[in-house]
């Protein structure tokens, strides 16, 4: 399957922690976004999504960090919307 696009809410004290738990606990921001792809498999769900970044060898794990939040969210919302679980997760550059 290829560019999804969805809509999702996460909780307010996901993006900023340090909140006031009693005023925003129930506060939601929408998150949009598109998935590039992902296919199914027996057990679960790969997910992958593209990248145009210059990534010099080595440097993988610099990558990985940029890109692990919003990843966690197209995780999070593609298991919300298939009902399945995302068992691996792929950038492509």
């Amino acid at each position: 399957h290829r560019e999804l696009p969805f809509f999702t809410e996460i909780s307010s004290l996901d993006i900023n922690p340090e909140l006031n738990k009693e005023i925003y606990q129930n506060e939601k921001i929408r998150l949009q976004g598109i998935i590039d792809g992902f296919f199914k498999e027996e057990d679960g769900i790969v997910l992958f999504d593209y990248k145009t970044d210059y990534l010099e060898e080595g440097n993988e794990d610099e990558i990985i960090e940029r890109y692990m939040v919003q990843m966690k969210y197209y995780k999070e919302a593609l298991e919300k919307v298939t009902e399945s679980r995302v068992k691996e997760v792929y950038l492509y550059l």
